[in-house]
């Protein structure tokens, strides 16, 4: 084996645990000084004239045996636990003596190794105790070692009349850094059965005595500690409920001023608002001003462009961003708007433009049918081509041709297609009914009289091709209706049943009697 191949092997034992570091190094140490000393003695050799012979390479040293990880059991186990091999943490049998007298015999290694290197002693394992922490789990004595509950902290805490706490209660407690002189305090105002996670929350948000001292003098007698924790939160100070109660605002409860915090209604915005001629609000006004961001800036605004607007009218247009500048713009079109159509405007976000280009198109239109057409999403330019196409046309025909699809382009040839002028309503149905140019024109051809918009429907709808219509009307069978065409259609009736009825003169070749010729076959 090379001397690269030892240590290697030296290095894979380290880090799978069959040897400690220490040992490692020693075995390393040892290899290198023997291939040192294979070096010289080979250089002496040379010198002399000849190639000397290999050394054997010394033989590794015995591997150590791991000792056994060993659980609650006799005293056997634990002598070869911590007997017969070097520990560098100490846990010596002496250690563990002094565990097992307090109570803590018996613990595997990695436990006695938890204590010692969280630094618990059988003192502070037997100061526990004494204080009415007797049994705990090793878990339970790490984790207060941890969070630094000392003996002293709860001793401090049975003082300020906290008794009964669980290990994790008194390791929350410490972890939040919840002091006993804080909560004798609450208890002297009144919370005397707080539990460990309204103390903690009192404490993460920074609640203190004094700020609950003085919420009581100011008659919020009947305090919850959710309420309190929310205007500590919300950065309620006792300050601010004072100026809020100066404007009039006596009657409020903690969850009124928590919103009004929550929605940045300061006692300045509403000493502003009611400046401004809004005497009467009430909080939930003001929490809506708030909530929607009306701000004194933009009443102003508004009423420059003289609006008289209510509390609840200044809410929708905010909510709706009904700008000022962009009011502006409506009424620089000289329409008659009132609130209403502002905001039902603003919902829908219809811009001025649109009613311009509209107006420019040439289309006369109430209001409700501009905003019924930007509904339906009825383009500026389609309404240019439906006024082209029909200069009467309204606007009801507009949006109803618009929502079935009706294509400008489509229409006019429609429209051509047929020698009566026809209505929107007309071609809108012929679109509906999947009627084409082609079939119009061809049924037309094939048919003696101009046939009506309702009658190429009918004949559509009932599929009858142009070439049965005309190999019919070719057989010599004259003055059919556009409804008997269909039943003869429907029916099944062959072209040479016609011409045999025809050549026999029998009967007379009604839609009937050719229907009843074809089922006598």
């Amino acid at each position: 084996m090379s001397i690269k191949e030892e240590r290697n092997m030296i290095l894979t034992m380290i880090a799978e645990g069959k040897i400690t570091a220490e040992e490692g190094d020693l075995l390393l140490q040892a290899l290198e000084k023997s291939e040192h000393n294979k070096e010289e003695a080979l250089k002496g050799q040379k010198l002399a004239g000849f190639v000397p012979r290999i050394p054997i390479v010394p033989t590794l040293p015995r591997i150590p045996v791991v000792p056994r990880v060993f659980s609650r059991g006799s005293r056997d186990q634990h002598d070869q636990a911590v007997g017969g091999f070097y520990d560098p943490l100490g846990i010596t049998e002496d250690y563990v003596r002094e565990f097992e007298e307090v109570g803590y015999g018996g613990l595997a290694y990695e436990e006695y190794h938890q204590f010692r290197i969280h630094g618990i002693t059988p003192m502070y394992v037997e100061e526990l105790a004494e204080l009415g922490l007797e049994n705990l789990a090793v878990d339970e004595v790490v984790e207060l070692k941890i969070h630094g509950v000392s003996p002293r902290y709860i001793r401090s805490l049975g003082e300020a009349g906290v008794q009964g706490f669980s290990a994790e209660d008194l390791a929350k407690l410490k972890m939040y850094n919840v002091r006993p002189h804080f909560i004798r305090e609450m208890r002297e105002l009144g919370f005397s059965d707080l539990s460990v996670d309204e103390l903690t929350e009192l404490n993460i948000h920074n609640v203190r005595p004094q700020f609950v001292r003085e919420l009581r003098d100011m008659g919020f007698d009947d305090l919850k500690i959710s309420g309190i924790v929310e205007l500590s939160i919300h950065n309620v100070s006792p300050q601010l409920i004072r100026e809020v109660r100066e404007l009039g605002l006596e009657a409020l409860s903690i969850d009124d001023i928590v919103q009004l915090s929550i929605h940045n209604v300061r006692p300045n915005f509403i000493r502003e608002i009611r400046e401004m001629g809004f005497t009467d609000l009430s909080m939930d006004d003001l929490i809506q001003f708030g909530i929607h961001n009306v701000r004194p800036s933009f009443i102003r605004e508004l009423r420059q462009l003289e609006l008289n607007l209510t509390a609840d009218d200044l809410v929708q247009f905010s909510i709706h961003n009904l700008r000022p500048a962009f009011i502006r713009e409506f009424k620089a079109l000289d329409i008659d708007l009132d609130v209403d159509d502002l905001v039902q405007f603003g919902i829908h976000g219809m811009s001025p433009s649109y009613i311009r280009e509209v107006r420019e198109a040439g289309l006369e239109a109430e209001l409700d049918e501009l905003l019924s057409l930007f509904i339906q999403g009825v383009s500026t330019r389609y309404i240019r081509e439906m006024l082209a196409f029909d200069p009467e046309i309204e606007v009801e025909a507009i949006i109803r041709a618009y929502s079935s699809g009706v294509e400008v382009s489509r229409a006019r040839r429609l429209k051509e297609a047929f020698d009566e002028p026809l209505e929107v309503g007309e071609l809108q149905r012929l679109v509906d009914h999947d009627v084409s140019l082609s079939y119009v024109r061809e049924m037309n051809e094939a048919w003696p009289d101009e046939l009506s918009v309702r009658e190429i429907i009918r004949l559509r709808d009932h599929d009858v091709p142009v070439s049965y219509v005309r190999e019919i009307l070719a057989a010599g069978l004259e003055g059919l209706s556009v409804k008997e065409m269909i039943k003869l259609y429907d029916n099944g009736v062959q072209v040479k049943t016609v011409q045999e009825v025809l050549a026999g003169g029998l009967v007379d070749p009604t839609a009937k009697n050719l229907i009843e010729a074809e089922y006598s076959k």
